[in-house]
């Protein structure tokens, strides 16, 4: 999604790739391999193109992502890595020879088994997953330092930062980091923010005196 926003042509060659996709997924679960095949250039095509802008985003972004986790309060060693599901091969034509090679295997499973559709965004903390083996505050903080990543990728790309909304956003975090994260957001995203909250006693005191509406029964006010 975010690169769709901010990469130039990379909507484009997603929507190509799905497409292909979908169509050689049909032909897979009618069991037809020739016809299969015949979208193996077309999806090989526009896959390169998405993985590579995939790719070059982690390698640009993964040390401020890192950056901005430790300012966040966590000291471990923090990584963002594009783990890809297939045993190498990112151009075109790799990714076509691979397609065929996996035939069989798609056949019998109905679905493509090899491309970007299948490769997934790491975050790991000491060389562990977040996603299995961090606590609730640290996968919180992780989820936000990569929210902050996002929001510089647009204002680097479009030249303006984006309105960012908050929700419930300072929930499993402890006084230092709800501190530090409120700094950093008026450090590196100067543009309008939106914070919500369930609960009064869960908004930090820093934005007491910042202008506030309250929600009930489906009706804002002050």
């Amino acid at each position: 999604m975010l690169l769709s926003l901010s990469a130039r042509g990379y909507l484009t060659r997603l929507t190509e790739m799905r497409q292909a996709l979908r169509q050689r997924n049909a032909a897979l679960r009618r069991g037809r391999a020739d016809e299969a095949r015949a979208f193996d250039q077309a999806l090989a095509e526009a896959a390169a193109p998405v993985i590579d802008a995939r790719t070059g985003w982690v390698e640009r972004w993964s040390s401020r992502f890192a950056e901005l986790t430790v300012a966040l309060g966590e000291r471990g060693q923090v990584g963002m890595t594009y783990r890809a599901h297939r045993p190498g091969g990112n151009s075109g034509e790799q990714l076509r020879a691979l397609l065929e090679a996996a035939i069989a295997r798609d056949l019998k499973r109905g679905a493509t088994t090899v491309g970007p559709h299948r490769d997934d965004l790491d975050l790991s903390l000491e060389g562990r997953l977040l996603r299995s083996f961090g606590s609730a505050g640290q996968q919180r903080t992780a989820a936000i330092a990569l929210r902050l990543v996002e929001a510089e990728t647009l204002r680097e790309t479009t030249g303006s930062p984006p309105i960012g909304l908050y929700d419930d956003v300072f929930a499993e975090l402890d006084d230092d980091r709800q501190a530090r994260l409120l700094g950093l957001i008026q450090a590196t995203l100067p543009g309008q923010a939106i914070v919500t909250a369930p609960r009064e006693s869960e908004v930090p005191p820093a934005l007491l005196e910042r202008p506030r509406w309250r929600m009930k029964g489906g009706r804002i006010g002050s």
